[in-house]
């Protein structure tokens, strides 16, 4: 079996672009992930410790985002996709896109999406 934790549209104002006017404040972005995450046995509903805390995911992610200013979304992509592999061992497989909806004005968004498996990650580092 696999079970996977999905978040959907997590926003971030975020510290991130290089044209001037995104260099002098935060703007919005939204992110939204697939973690497949290793399964265990669960021994009740209430023991924490045989799943993946959604909320430290959470956490990671907007730690990471806010963490420095990031020029670009295909580097911000990336790099939450490696923090998040380094920090969870549970984590197999990651699937995730980012959002920025006040890059134009004639579309709601635009966004980079990137997907790997942990041993494709392992492979590249």
């Amino acid at each position: 079996m696999k079970r996977d934790i999905l978040f959907k549209r997590l926003k971030v104002d975020a510290p991130i672009g290089l044209l001037p006017h995104e260099l002098q404040k935060t703007q919005p972005i939204f992110i939204d992930a697939q973690f497949t995450v290793r399964t265990r046995t669960l021994k009740d509903d209430v023991e924490m410790s045989t799943v993946l805390d959604y909320r430290l995911l959470r956490e990671a992610m907007i730690n990471e985002v806010l963490s420095s200013h990031t020029y670009l979304v295909e580097v911000l992509a990336d790099r939450l996709v490696r923090h998040l592999f380094r920090e969870f061992d549970d984590i197999a497989y990651i699937k995730l896109t980012v959002f920025k909806p006040h890059a134009f004005s004639d579309c709601d968004e635009v966004g980079v999406g990137v997907e790997c498996c942990r041993t494709e990650f392992l492979k590249n580092q």
